[in-house]
């Protein structure tokens, strides 16, 4: 499993109009650390399908489809991996952050596109909220 703080969470849109939420930050040692997670949408013989990419810490570390489970709660997030394919070593990957809600409402909402095809994404509900 990874553990890191994130100094960073952004939620954008790529070239292909596609939603890709990403949390940069270090771990425990000082090391830098990444997770960033993208919808994809392809299309094939007029059919659309969606898809999850996942890359964590390192180009090399990249999966499609590989997410088995994901949780958002107010100060961190946490996603499981698939036990084959190159994500298999890392299992689980959690990120602690601190974002102002504002900030929080955009992140869920990105989370929320990217999970659009499926119940894998659990959202923890925001006390008195």
């Amino acid at each position: 499993m990874l553990e890191f703080q994130a100094s960073q969470v952004q939620v954008y849109k790529d070239d292909d109009a596609e939603t890709i939420v990403c949390f940069s930050g270090e771990d425990a040692d000082g090391k830098p650390r990444y997770l960033e997670l993208a919808l994809l949408v392809v299309t094939v013989r007029g059919e659309l399908n969606f898809a999850i990419k996942a890359e964590v810490g390192r180009p090399k570390r990249v999966g499609r489809n590989c997410v088995t489970s994901a949780e958002l709660k107010r100060d961190s997030f946490s996603v499981t991996f698939a036990k084959e394919g190159s994500l298999a070593q890392i299992a689980e990957v959690r990120v602690a952050f601190t974002v102002e809600s504002k900030a929080y409402g955009n992140l869920k909402r990105g989370l929320q596109e990217v999970f659009c095809d499926g119940d894998l994404l659990r959202l923890v509900p925001v006390k008195g909220a």
